[in-house]
């Protein structure tokens, strides 16, 4: 495989996100065993690959470095390193998130011309997409007010990106738009990457579902002919204790660095039976009951459950009383 294979990665001492670079890698490596794989860091996340987290060195060909803003926490750090990606990187990549699990033969990836190309988020054109109306609110705290031409919105997590001048301007764009956003407070990444397609005319082309899957957002259909699948290890799910996939608990990363935890067995399983690392309890929602899902009332009492038990409990004996009353 020709095309270069990118990660971008910021830590801090808290999290595992090294550690899931790691895993994913191995992963590529286990279908890819010829890719040239650069990561690039921050400098503070350099400082923390040490130890049992060095052996990321034996899989990696290239290691940048990118200087951030001292005053940026973990999370504008990150948006702030992957939105320059392309000013670092020589010759075309393909650009892979860390929380990913590579399951095929990428090399067909030397065969597109594309000047960028990524997959649709969720897999969804953004007026079918169940957070539609959270994304434009994102949009619109970026500055950015979407119309009907702007219903492809991309998820930035897996990216072809050519050696083309095209995409290097885009990224000129993406990281200046991303910047100013930060600045008005709004640190996400993709809603700056629909601002910056809009402006050079909608260039990003899509890939095909099945180079992104996103496994908890839709990609459930994709996942049988999957190249990587996507399994979004979000903060807000570690803080509801919400894991409907084995790899969006932290505890396993943590096993990793462990001198005597063997994970060749899980790398294995994850390259090649990515469904079976589903928990063994949960339901699957879809169409209107999915939009249910999403309104505010719902997602109200969710976060009511996981983070005040005892007024969930008044809420539910009310609607216990209710349930009764209605039976009668």
């Amino acid at each position: 495989m020709k095309t270069k294979i990118v990660y971008a990665v910021t830590s801090d001492e808290n999290d595992v996100y090294i550690d899931q670079l790691i895993f994913s890698i191995q992963t590529l490596k286990y279908h890819n065993p010829d890719a040239r794989v650069c990561i690039i860091v921050d400098d503070i996340t350099n400082s923390l690959i040490c130890n049992e987290r060095m052996k990321v060195f034996s899989f990696v060909d290239e290691k940048i470095i990118i200087e951030t803003p001292d005053n940026f926490d973990k999370k504008a750090r990150s948006r702030f390193v992957k939105t320059q990606v392309r000013q670092h990187v020589k010759g075309a990549f393909l650009f892979i998130d860390t929380d990913t699990i590579i399951t095929a033969d990428l090399s067909s990836i030397d065969n597109f011309t594309f000047d960028v190309a990524a997959c649709l988020d969720r897999h969804l054109p953004l007026s079918r997409h169940q957070m539609k109306n959270s994304i434009i609110a994102q949009m619109k705290s970026s500055g950015f007010y979407p119309d009907e031409k702007d219903d492809l919105y991309f998820n930035s997590g897996v990216m072809f990106v050519n050696d083309t001048p095209n995409a290097y301007k885009l990224y000129e764009q993406w990281h200046m738009h991303w910047f100013k956003s930060h600045l008005n407070g709004t640190s996400i990444d993709q809603p700056a990457l629909a601002m910056s397609n809009k402006k050079m005319g909608y260039i990003i082309q899509e890939l095909p579902h099945t180079w992104n899957c996103q496994i908890l957002g839709n990609g459930l259909k994709y996942v049988n002919e999957a190249k990587i699948v996507h399994y979004f290890n979000a903060n807000t799910r570690t803080k509801m204790k919400n894991y409907p996939y084995l790899l969006t608990k932290n505890n396993v990363f943590l096993f990793f660095r462990s001198k005597e935890y063997k994970q060749d067995d899980l790398v294995e399983m994850a390259a090649t039976m990515p469904c079976a690392l589903f928990c063994e309890k949960y339901e699957m929602l879809s169409d209107d009951t999915l939009e249910a899902y999403y309104t505010d009332a719902y997602l109200m009492l969710y976060y009511i459950c996981g983070f005040h038990n005892r007024l969930f409990s008044l809420i539910n004996g009310l609607c216990k009383a209710i349930f009764r009353l209605s039976r009668k």
